[in-house]
């Protein structure tokens, strides 16, 4: 709903700064611009918020898939997998994803290398998140 109302006001406000400079707005039209140029740079700043949140959790979910797949395979099948290499970061993947829903310890504090490592189990455990999820949707519609 605020994407859908900031994109409308960013329309309304660029459509009427063109007629502002065409000729003068009429009182209504000129509270209307005066009103949305002080509210959407709030509006703004309120999305790109909910943005990174939303894009932190997506990587929070898909890398905790990554650490639970460590812990549920032993290293013959990760071999097997081709996917030895994620067992030495696995681990302190782990040890981040746990600290930070304990602490509840914002992405933005994280080192670069912190976020930059989990982003990295986001992107290669996604599509088996999205498989582990769509078995749960399966399994709860059939029951």
């Amino acid at each position: 709903e605020l994407g859908k109302r900031v994109s409308r006001d960013q329309v309304i406000v660029k459509r009427l700064n063109n007629l502002a400079k065409l000729e003068p707005l009429p009182v209504e039209e000129a509270k209307v611009l005066t009103d949305l140029e002080k509210l959407l740079p709030t509006d703004e700043a309120r999305l790109d918020k909910l943005a990174s949140d939303v894009l932190a959790k997506r990587n929070y979910v898909y890398a905790a898939e990554g650490f639970l797949q460590l812990l549920e395979n032993d290293e013959q099948r990760l071999i097997d997998q081709d996917r030895e290499y994620l067992i030495d970061d696995g681990f302190e993947v782990g040890e981040l994803l746990i600290r930070c829903a304990q602490n509840g310890e914002k992405w933005e504090n994280l080192k670069r290398e912190e976020q930059s490592l989990i982003i990295s189990f986001a992107n290669i455990f996604e599509a088996d998140c999205r498989k582990r999820a769509e078995q749960f949707t399966q399994v709860e519609v059939a029951a």
